[in-house]
């Protein structure tokens, strides 16, 4: 006998469908995308060809998830199994931008946001922060910077451990939305990083890591038209919003660490303030159609 959830969806033998978590359409949705930018890409570049493999079996893993033996795990492996795809997913899918974006979007706009800085907001990564410029400081953003990946991840951990399954998934679907939406604002708006530019001539000093990881960054990101809006800071937001939503006692450290990234983005050169600006609103709205998309199609409320 089939009995209804509190979402009024029957329980008992899912269709096909319904085995499908929202994170997994928003993934299906983002790699389909993908693929036809990367086929658009081939008529001026052919090595985005490939790309439009890569993007069809990514899909095909997801589904695979969602419909193979994997469907039929508990939420403790289904929280986790998702975890680790996004993972997988979201590098590459950065990566991807890097062969996409230049043979189909030939504008770029450095300089207008960067005129927007130094005209509208009075503000210049480059001369702005010089008077707090030290090694220390310089060590202590670099790693910040470049630990950005382990921020939702820690926040995963942190649900994981408390066995929150449904706020994992809701917490999964929305920071899944931010990249995407943000990977959207590099195609539309692309530009360059101003440590990439003329804009940016200051030579940092360092200590031990500084030189290591900024030459990590700037050596093999190969995704340069990165800068608008910025991923990093609306990711952080995201976590912090959520942790906060969710009264966990790491909303501190999670604070923090953002106030860390965001500010280590301007003393770096790797975000122009308007990038950073515009990501915040971004973030409750991700948050707003995550937990919408997350009480559709998931199981369980994201609480």
């Amino acid at each position: 006998m089939q009995t209804r959830s509190r979402l009024g969806r029957a329980e008992g033998a899912p269709g096909v469908i319904e085995r499908f978590r929202a994170v997994d359409l928003i993934h299906l949705a983002g790699l389909g995308a993908l693929a036809v930018l990367s086929l658009l890409a081939s008529s001026q570049s052919a090595g985005t060809l490939w790309l439009v493999a890569l993007d069809i079996s990514l899909f095909a893993a997801v589904a695979g998830l969602a419909l193979g033996p994997f469907a039929r795990f508990g939420p403790r492996r289904t929280a986790a199994s998702r975890m680790i795809m996004s993972v997988i997913i979201i590098p590459i899918a950065f990566t991807e931008l890097a062969a996409i974006i230049p043979a189909l979007n030939p504008l770029r706009y450095d300089e207008q946001l960067h005129d927007f800085d130094w005209t509208v907001l009075r503000f210049d990564p480059a001369t702005s922060l010089a008077f707090l410029h030290h090694p220390v400081l310089s060590e202590v953003f670099s790693t910040a910077y470049f630990s950005f990946y382990l921020l939702p991840i820690t926040l995963f951990g942190v649900l994981y451990r408390r066995r929150m399954y449904g706020p994992i998934a809701a917490a999964n679907t929305t920071i899944i939305l931010g990249f995407y939406l943000s990977y959207l604002g590099n195609g539309l708006v692309p530009a360059a990083s101003p440590f990439r530019s003329t804009f940016f001539e200051a030579a940092l000093p360092g200590l031990w890591l500084h030189e290591p990881l900024h030459g990590l960054v700037d050596t093999h990101e190969v995704h340069e038209l990165s800068a608008f809006p910025s991923g990093h800071i609306l990711v952080a937001a995201i976590v912090v919003i959520l942790a906060a939503h969710w009264r966990l006692r790491q909303t501190p450290l999670f604070l923090l660490w953002g106030l860390l990234l965001w500010l280590g983005t301007l003393y770096l050169g790797y975000h122009y303030l308007i990038d950073t600006l515009v990501a915040l609103p971004l973030a409750p709205l991700c948050i707003w159609a995550g937990f919408r998309i997350s009480r559709r199609f998931d199981g369980s409320m994201p609480a």
